[in-house]
């Protein structure tokens, strides 16, 4: 499971390196966020 932690922890560094100020519907690297209502 550790590859799947890794993956995810990049994607929480992409969510903190991205502004918070883009739209909801700029995809975040795929990772499903608050942003993605969709998931």
């Amino acid at each position: 499971m550790r590859g799947i932690g890794r993956a995810d922890d990049v994607a929480t560094v992409v969510d903190v390196l991205v502004p918070p100020t883009l739209p909801a519907t700029v995809p975040r690297a795929g990772h499903a966020s608050t942003d993605t209502p969709t998931g």
